[in-house]
């Protein structure tokens, strides 16, 4: 946990991937969710390679946490 308090190096950066897709809406009419399931949940890659999946496209090294 006390890593967390710790600044990042110079020239570190952070990126996040997601999900989200904003077809998918939260009605304040209604009080429901709609196309809740936009992005077709259960992918979570962007695209296949052979047998492989890319999940994230990103330069230099990194971690999937």
């Amino acid at each position: 946990m006390e890593a967390l308090a710790v600044l990042p190096q110079s020239g570190e950066k952070g990126q996040m991937w997601s999900s989200y897709d904003r077809k998918s809406i939260y009605n304040e009419e209604t009080g429901s969710h709609e196309n809740w399931g936009a992005n077709t949940d259960g992918n979570h890659y962007i695209r296949k390679e052979g047998e492989n999946i890319v999940m994230a496209e990103m330069e230099g090294p990194g971690g999937i946490l």
